[in-house]
């Protein structure tokens, strides 16, 4: 139920933990916009994150889609398992560039 976001070097890392919903929408919004505007690369933990409402993955494909429009790179971490295949049965996986 965290969302975290913390500076790496010339990257941001942003951390979700446990169930991403509705709840956090507006800390991750706001994670994005600054990822956003920071002219940074991203690297996105998805470890320790259970569920991720669909909110939150349209937030994080947009993220990619303007980072892509700077040059700039999201990274997605492999997420648990569980989440994983979620992901993956939704093509989901493939679009937030997670590899396989």
């Amino acid at each position: 139920m965290n969302v975290v976001l913390t500076e790496a070097g010339d990257l941001w890392r942003l951390q979700m933990i446990g169930s991403v919903g509705i709840e956090q929408i507006s800390r991750l919004t706001e994670c994005a916009r600054t990822i956003a505007d920071s002219g940074r690369s991203a690297d996105i933990d998805l470890g320790e994150a259970i569920f991720l409402h669909y909110a939150v993955v349209q937030v994080l494909l947009s993220l990619k889609a303007t980072l892509e429009d700077q040059g700039l790179a999201l990274h997605v971490g492999a997420p648990c398992p569980a989440l994983a295949g979620v992901l993956n049965h939704l093509g989901l996986r493939e679009a937030l560039g997670i590899a396989a």
